[in-house]
Formats: structure tokens, C-alpha cells, sequence
């Protein structure tokens, strides 16, 4: 009995010893994680003492940044080997700066701590270090690269799925694939080309993994519109799914397609927290298509895979090897074709152009890292040198040229030629030459009227209006209050009497025309028009969505990214020192096959030129890569 309330009486002090000593150090936690620090200073010999020497033991509870604020000031040296292992660790988990890998390089790690810790630390220390951290499982490490044991985690996992399914055969769809073939070219009205043709046969054999790499413009989409329709022969529409990153991406599948099409997230119904759709509840479809697969991180390709019953569905990753990374972590995509995990084919003939079009022929060197001949006079490209503000002098120029053109689109109801019909693009959205300046700037081209109604956001360009025929881009997958055209128009007298709403998913990146902004002095937050040609809808904004939420923006102007999987009949690009982070070869690769019949790129040759032939800032070192 006595030994008993010895006991809990000793537990209750030790507790209260946790909480004496988190509030010395200035730390709050709950009762739960009292509990189990406690457990954890108890593990540790001696441990309430050992923790005032190193608070870093303290790292799961706790960031990195506030334990080591409380060591510097109770006098730990900046060079403490606790303090080297903490930063080290906690580097690696939460990845290097500006370093989109999933392992790194001893030396890298070395470099980047000497930085993170103003002080200087060796490689030699650093692979110490991180040699015992191994040993006790807390990072993975293998020729000369360490990674966090989760990262390794999921691309082990990812190695090991895609190349186990990619040697599983599930039985051919049809026996007769040639006359398949023959009779969807009879359908589409032209033959295929031999590659094409290749990625049929190849679906038709029904490995549980193959991938499909096409160059911008060489017929992708028709390629997988073919092996769609291959495997419908089969399997009921509604067994049958496409996914892409983005949801524009997602969108354009959906229509170019016809078959249903989701965002990753929505597929895997992420709520904002979980995945409804994991390894115990597995999706239910037969075939899948990811594409634009390029985009897609580790951790994303890792949760889809895990939500795949693999027994019964079969998935085709589809993308452009050259085309811009995942912002996220990892290089799956690449790592998947450079080591031949699965069976691939490969479209390199390019159809979006002529052959004899040098737009097509500077994409593909700049795609092998090398400077075109950009100085030439060609039909289709212009490259005019500009430095500083005469940049934005010969944008205007430039823009200037096709502001008719754009107003008869909207004159005769052509909103898509409106919105396809002519982009600038540029690489960043900040400073002088970044979107929200050059929004501004393009604005007073296309759209200069002072009309009475208008919204004003604020951006790093300090203000932008959005106003009536201004051409606007989407930020955030959310649903909207809908309703078709002629409804709209039917009611243009009398908007606040539409009643015939639709709740429809509108995708960040999908672009459209505003139609009315309405500043009614009877509707307290006023409404906003605008129409996508695309999907064929009205989206109903409230004006504090977009001055407050900001779900509209400007869209004269728009990054590299958000144009990915677009084509525009004429393309600017800017060009400037100012871009210097962010211009490497599958950047600028990505915004020149944007263009079909006209690209002017305007700027700085330096620029132009380094950015073309940057493939270093490209290459990831990944798990994935070295397994």
C-alpha cells in the first residue's frame, strides 16, 4: 500500500519537475507532452541534468530555432557537437535551401550548416555526425549521401512498387490490337505516328505500371486519348480515371479527354489533413492516368501509390521529362525513366509546329541544354535585346500589336481566341519585372478604359484594378456559385435576380474574361462576373472573395508554372537578370513550347543565354536516383 503512493507520489513529482524546468527554459506544452518528455528525461541517465547541457535532446517536442536560442544563452558554444547533430538533423528532414532533393552530399550538408550556424563546420564532423545518427537509424545514408529515414522511407517504397508492377502483366485488352488502331485513325481522321502507335501496344499488354514521355507538342494527349479508349473496351467509363497535380491540368484532361479527370488531392480525398483514400481504403478504379507526372513530389507520388490496389488497376504516368520539377521535394518522374523502372515510349516528334518552324528547333536545343541561334531573322521568333526599363518600353510595344486583334475576339464573342490569343510570361511574381508589375503595366494596353466600377487588390505592385474586360486568372481550387451564359445574359438587366446557381469546381490557374462588376449600392460587398470559355460558365464572386481572398488576379501577365500544360497562338517572354534564381533550361523550355505560331522573347542576352544552358540548377540528388 505504502509502495504504491511511493510510487504515484513519485511520478506526480517528476512531472512537476518537467514543468519546473520547461517553464525555466521558457517552454509551454500540454499535459500529454509533459508526460512524455518526462518518460524521455527519465530514459536518460541523469537526464534533468543532461538536458540543461543540451536542450537539443528536447528536438521532438520542440523546433530546432527555440532549443537553440535557450543553449546559446545558457552559454553553449556555437560550435557544440549537440548543437552541430541537432542542425544536421534537423536540415536533412527539413531539406536543404533552395535544394529540391530528397538526399544530399556530406559537402552540402557541410556548407549549409556553416551558413544555418555562423560558424564554420567541417565535412569531415559532418560525416561523423551523421555516420553515428546512421547507426542509430535516425538517417539513411549510402554512397556518400544521407536523407531523413521518411524520405527514404517513401522512396524505397515508390522504387519498390514501380518496379515490381512494372513486370506484372494483367493479360492483353484486345487479341487484335492492330485493327484497334486502324480503326481509331479511321475515327480521328489520321495516322499515327510509329511512336504512338507503340504506346498502344504497349497499354494493350496491361503491365500494372508503363509511362508515357512525350516532348511538348508531339501528341501526348492523343496518344492517351487512344489508350483511353483502349481500355474502355474493357472497363466501364466510371472504373476509368484521370489525375494531374494541378487543377487546370486536371480540367484540360477532363475536356480535351472526356473522360473524368481529378486533382491528385481530390482523388485521394485529402480534406486538408488525411487522405481518405490510403493503403487500408484503396481506390476503386481499373485504369489511371497521372499526368503532367513531372510536377508531382515524393510525398504525393508516395500517397498515391499507397491508395492503388495494384491487383486489380493498372497505371500509366504520363509527362514531359523536360518540363519544370515538382516545387516540392524529389525528382520522381525523372528518376522513374533515367532508371528504367518501367517500360516507356517516348514521343519526340514534335507536331504542335512545323518542323521547319525554329520555334520547334530552339525548344529542342534548349531541351539539351544549348543556346540557340537566336539572333537570326525567322518568321515565328523574335529575341529583341533590352536591358532595365526599356524592357518593359519594348513589352509595350510589342503588347501593343495585337491589342486589336484581342478586341475583335471579344467583339465577335470569341473569348477563347481572347484568351489563347496572346501571354506574356514571366518568371517570378514579385519586383519591377515580376507578374504583378507587368499586370499593371499590360493592363494599360489591353484594357485602359476608367470605367466607374472597378475592384483594387493589393499587390507587391502596390495596387491593381480589376475591371470589366479585364483578362483574370483563378488562385485557389474552390467551388463557386455558377450559372451557364445565356442565363447570364438573359438577366444582364436585372443580375440580382438570377436564382439558378450551380455549385462548380473552379481550379486555380484557369483563366477567363470579367464580364460586370457590379459596385450595387443595395448589395453591401457587390458581385463580379466572369466567364471561362473553357468550361462554358459564369463564376459568381462576391467582391470581398477577391479584394479580401484574393480569387481573382490579373492574367496579361502569368508565371512559367501556372502556363504549364497551355498553348497560346503568341507568346512574350521577359528575360532579366532579375530572374537570375529561377532561369535554368527546363524553365525556359517550358514557357518557349507555350508558343505556336509566334514567341518574342525580350531582354537581357546574358540572361537568355545562361538560362539556356543551365541544367546544374536542374539536378536532384535523390533517394530514388541511388537506391
Amino acid at each position: 500500500m505504502f509502495k504504491t503512493i511511493s510510487k504515484k507520489a513519485e511520478a506526480e513529482n517528476n512531472i512537476v519537475k518537467t514543468k519546473i524546468l520547461l517553464s525555466d527554459f521558457g517552454l509551454s506544452a500540454d499535459d500529454e507532452e509533459i508526460e512524455k518528455i518526462c518518460e524521455l528525461l527519465l530514459s536518460k541517465e541523469n537526464g534533468f541534468n543532461y538536458v540543461l547541457t543540451n536542450p537539443y535532446m528536447l528536438l521532438p517536442f520542440f523546433t530546432y530555432e527555440k532549443l537553440d536560442k535557450i543553449a546559446l544563452a545558457k552559454g553553449i558554444s556555437a560550435n557544440n557537437m549537440n548543437r552541430i547533430r541537432a542542425a544536421g538533423i534537423t536540415l536533412i528532414e527539413n531539406g536543404l535551401k533552395d535544394n529540391g532533393g530528397t538526399a544530399y552530399s556530406f559537402e552540402d550538408v557541410a556548407k549549409e550548416l556553416s551558413l544555418k550556424l555562423g560558424v564554420e563546420v567541417s565535412v569531415s564532423d559532418v560525416e561523423q555526425e551523421l555516420n553515428v545518427l546512421h547507426q542509430r537509424g535516425f538517417v539513411f545514408k549510402k554512397d556518400g549521401f544521407i536523407s531523413s529515414i521518411k524520405l527514404f522511407g517513401m522512396e524505397q517504397f515508390i522504387y519498390d512498387v514501380v518496379t515490381k508492377n512494372a513486370t506484372i502483366q494483367k493479360g492483353d485488352i484486345l487479341k487484335d490490337i492492330e485493327k484497334y488502331i486502324v480503326e481509331e485513325e479511321n475515327k480521328l481522321g489520321f495516322k499515327y505516328a510509329d511512336m504512338q502507335k507503340e504506346i498502344i501496344k504497349l497499354a494493350n499488354k496491361r503491365y500494372g505500371v508503363f509511362s508515357l514521355n512525350g516532348f511538348a507538342g508531339a501528341g501526348k494527349t492523343t496518344a492517351s486519348l487512344s489508350v483511353l479508349n483502349l481500355y474502355a473496351t474493357k472497363y466501364q467509363r466510371d472504373e476509368i480515371v484521370c489525375c494531374a497535380l494541378s487543377g487546370v491540368a486536371a480540367n484540360r484532361i477532363k475536356i480535351v479527354t472526356g473522360y473524368q479527370s481529378k486533382t491528385i488531392h481530390s482523388l485521394l480525398g485529402y480534406d486538408g489533413k488525411d487522405f481518405k483514400s490510403n493503403e487500408e481504403n484503396k481506390l476503386p478504379y481499373s485504369f489511371i492516368v497521372l499526368d503532367e507526372a513531372g510536377m508531382v513530389d515524393s510525398e504525393l507520388f508516395y500517397r498515391l501509390l499507397k491508395a492503388i490496389d495494384f491487383t486489380r488497376t493498372t497505371l500509366l504516368i504520363a509527362g514531359d521529362s523536360a518540363q519544370l520539377q515538382s516545387v516540392g521535394r524529389g525528382d520522381v518522374y525523372n528518376n522513374i525513366l533515367s532508371s528504367s523502372l518501367c517500360h516507356t515510349i517516348t514521343l519526340d516528334k514534335v507536331y504542335r509546329q512545323k518542323e521547319t518552324q525554329v520555334i520547334n528547333i530552339m525548344a529542342q536545343s534548349i531541351r539539351k541544354a544549348i543556346t540557340p541561334d537566336y539572333k537570326g531573322e525567322y518568321e515565328d521568333f523574335e529575341y529583341i535585346s533590352a536591358y532595365g526599363d526599356n524592357i518593359v518600353e519594348e513589352l509595350i510595344q510589342i503588347s501593343g500589336k495585337y491589342k486589336e486583334k484581342l478586341n475583335i475576339s471579344i467583339l465577335n464573342g470569341d473569348y477563347k481566341g481572347f484568351l489563347s490569343g496572346y501571354q506574356v510570361i514571366v518568371p517570378i511574381k514579385k519586383r519591377n519585372l515580376g507578374v504583378y508589375a507587368i499586370n499593371n503595366v499590360l493592363q494599360s494596353v489591353f484594357n485602359p478604359l476608367e470605367d466607374e466600377d472597378f475592384l483594387v487588390i493589393k499587390t507587391d505592385a502596390q495596387y491593381t484594378k480589376i475591371k470589366a474586360k479585364d483578362k483574370v486568372i483563378h488562385m485557389v481550387n474552390q467551388n463557386m456559385k455558377t450559372v451557364s451564359k445565356e442565363i447570364f445574359e438573359k438577366n444582364s438587366d436585372s443580375l440580382e435576380n438570377i436564382k439558378e446557381f450551380e455549385e462548380t469546381r473552379v481550379f486555380n490557374g484557369q483563366m477567363g474574361i470579367v464580364l460586370f462588376v457590379d459596385m450595387n449600392a443595395n448589395n453591401k460587398r457587390g458581385t463580379t462576373y466572369v466567364y471561362y470559355p473553357e468550361e462554358e460558365f459564369v463564376a459568381i464572386y462576391s467582391n470581398n472573395d477577391i479584394v479580401k481572398f484574393r480569387l481573382l488576379d490579373l492574367a496579361y501577365a502569368i508565371t512559367v508554372h501556372k502556363s504549364q500544360g497551355s498553348q497560346y497562338d503568341v507568346l512574350t517572354m521577359l528575360m532579366s537578370g532579375q530572374y537570375q534564381m529561377m532561369l535554368n533550361n527546363q524553365l525556359i523550355y517550358t514557357a518557349v513550347t507555350r508558343a505556336k505560331n509566334m514567341l518574342y522573347i525580350i531582354g537581357e542576352e546574358n540572361a537568355f543565354k545562361r538560362g539556356s544552358t543551365n541544367k546544374e540548377s536542374t539536378k536532384r540528388d535523390t533517394v530514388l536516383k541511388i537506391l
